[in-house]
């Protein structure tokens, strides 16, 4: 697929204003084919001086950070790939979003953890939940919906969301190490245990003011 801002119908482009929600819905209109899904191209369109102007003052990468992590999540062959490299990418230096994904996804075991859509319950409507259940473990990434590259640029107010707590279903009982990692610096924050019980994993989640991403393995009787 591909996808910009100032490149569809009125109702996508809407949808665009969130890189997150753009990808999920046209990777979405290809999943029924059963076929590996690569988002080829995605940015803000610089064409047109409008959009050359948005993209500009998105001078943090968020529509770029977002392209990266959304097509891991819902199952893609890999990140979205961003268009304007020697107009955006390099002239603001934004290599760094790509050290994040790459650190947090270098030993996902891809072809054999039998990766399923993760079914995650939320208490917060603002918080999206993103992610893949598997074995020998489980990814999530979880995104505060209000900082969108669009509420970025137009300097709207974007509040955090609040520690809350989520659950994973369709788990095997048991304890879970859960790492919570820093996307863009691309390290593991902090580490808690976990258990699961009746299928479901119940996680703290700390207060977010953009993202952060989640890996949870099961920790073996015998480690204990």
């Amino acid at each position: 697929m591909h996808g910009y801002y100032g490149w569809h119908k009125p109702e996508d482009e809407e949808l665009a204003r969130s890189m997150t929600d753009l990808m999920i819905k046209l990777l979405g209109r290809i999943e029924e084919y059963g076929k590996p899904r690569l988002f080829a191209e995605f940015g803000i369109e610089r064409g047109r001086p409008e959009g050359r102007a948005l993209c500009e003052k998105d001078r943090e990468g968020v529509h770029l950070h977002a392209g990266l992590w959304t097509p891991v999540m819902v199952g893609a062959a890999g990140t979205g790939a961003i268009w304007w490299w020697g107009s955006y990418v390099d002239p603001k230096n934004l290599y760094y979003h790509f050290n994040g994904v790459a650190a947090f996804t270098k030993d996902i075991p891809w072809t054999t953890a039998s990766f399923e859509k993760a079914v995650v319950e939320s208490k917060d409507e603002n918080l999206r939940v993103l992610g893949l259940r598997g074995k020998p473990l489980s990814i999530l990434w979880l995104e505060n919906k209000a900082h969108s590259w669009w509420n970025v640029v137009h300097g709207k107010a974007i509040a955090p969301v609040p520690a809350t707590e989520i659950t994973l279903s369709i788990v095997a009982a048991g304890i879970y190490r859960v790492e919570y990692w820093d996307t863009c610096a691309g390290r593991i924050m902090r580490e808690v245990e976990a258990r699961a019980a009746g299928g479901k994993l119940p996680i703290a989640v700390p207060e977010i003011e953009r993202d952060i991403a989640i890996k949870i393995f099961p920790i073996p009787q015998s480690n204990r």
